[in-house]
C-alpha cells in the first residue's frame, strides 16, 4: 500500500491525489513526504493523468515521481538565511533597496517597510513615492545624489531627514553604489538606510551640553 509509506502528516494530500487521479482529474501537482523502510524522510513530487481504453473509459492511471528531497533541503536553507538577515536587519536597524532602472521596479526588505512607516501589503515601492518622503529641506540633495547614480557617477553616503506617514521625522544614514551589466553601464542601484534618529538626537544634546559648558567657562574666566 503506496499510502503506508506517506508520511502521517501528508497522508491527506497522497490520498487526495491518488483520489483525483482515479476520477481522471488533470492537471494537479502534488508535495509530500514518504518515509523509506530504512527510515529515510524523503520528499516526492507527482504528477498523474488517467489511463483510458479505446473507448475512454478511465481503467487507471499513470503517474509520475520525482524525488525533490535536496530541492527543499536548498530552499529550507535559504529560507532561513533570509530570516537571519531579517533578524539581523531589524536589531541594526537597516533597511536594503534595490532599484532596477530598466524595469522602475524597486524591491525593499521588510526592515526598509518599518523604517518608513508602511506596511508591506500597502506600499509599492517606488523611488517617486520614497523621494515624498524626504524632508523637504534635503531634498534636493537626495534627488542630486540619485541622479549622479542613475548616471553611474559616485554616490557618496548621505544622511538627510525622511517624514513618515504618521508625522514623525526620521534621520537615515544612506550607503548606496551602482549596479552594472557586463558592460559596465548603470542598471540599477542597491542602497542600504539605517535609521540613526537616536544618534542624531544624542549628538545634538552633546553639542548643547558642550556649548552650555563653554558658555559657563567663559562666564567663571569674566568673574575672575
Amino acid at each position: 500500500d503506496f499510502l503506508a509509506l506517506v508520511h502521517p502528516e501528508d497522508r491527506a494530500i497522497a490520498a487526495d491525489a491518488i483520489k483525483g487521479s482515479a476520477e481522471g482529474v488533470t492537471g494537479r501537482a502534488y508535495e509530500y513526504r514518504i518515509i523509506r523502510p530504512d527510515g529515510a524522510v524523503r520528499w516526492l513530487y507527482s504528477e498523474s493523468a488517467p489511463w483510458q481504453d479505446a473507448d475512454g473509459t478511465v481503467i487507471g492511471w499513470l503517474a509520475i515521481f520525482q524525488d525533490i528531497t535536496e530541492l527543499k533541503a536548498a530552499q529550507e536553507s535559504v529560507r532561513e538565511k533570509e530570516a537571519m538577515l531579517s533578524r539581523a536587519q531589524r536589531v541594526a536597524n537597516v533597511g536594503c533597496a534595490v532599484h532596477d532602472f530598466r524595469s522602475g521596479e524597486s524591491q525593499w526588505s521588510e526592515q526598509m517597510f518599518r523604517i518608513t512607516g508602511f506596511a508591506v501589503d500597502a506600499f509599492i515601492p517606488n523611488p517617486d513615492a520614497f523621494l515624498a518622503l524626504v524632508y523637504s529641506d534635503d531634498r534636493a540633495l537626495v534627488e542630486k545624489s540619485l541622479v549622479n547614480g542613475h548616471e553611474g557617477g559616485p554616490i557618496p553616503p548621505l544622511d538627510y531627514r525622511i517624514v513618515r506617514p504618521d508625522g514623525a521625522v526620521r534621520w537615515l544614514h544612506r550607503e548606496a553604489e551602482a549596479l552594472r551589466d557586463a558592460d559596465g553601464t548603470p542598471v540599477g542601484r542597491m542602497s542600504t538606510f539605517q535609521d540613526i534618529t537616536e544618534l542624531k538626537t544624542a549628538q545634538e544634546l552633546l553639542r548643547g551640553s558642550q556649548a552650555v559648558a563653554r558658555v559657563q567657562a567663559m562666564a567663571a574666566k569674566a568673574a575672575d
